[in-house]
């Protein structure tokens, strides 16, 4: 996945990955709508 990248491209890469349905609804879930790097995804997914 390339970064910078929106959440609607990253819960569409999850999800062409094959990723588990429960991964995709929190990634899709999530109040942040950008990501500068995979860090970001990570504290945003863990809730930090």
């Amino acid at each position: 996945m390339n970064c910078p990248t929106d959440k609607q491209h990253l819960v569409e890469r999850v999800r062409q990955n094959k990723a588990d349905e429960k991964v995709v609804s929190r990634l899709d879930g999530l109040k942040q709508d950008h990501f500068d790097g995979p860090n970001e995804v990570r504290k945003a997914f863990l809730g930090q």
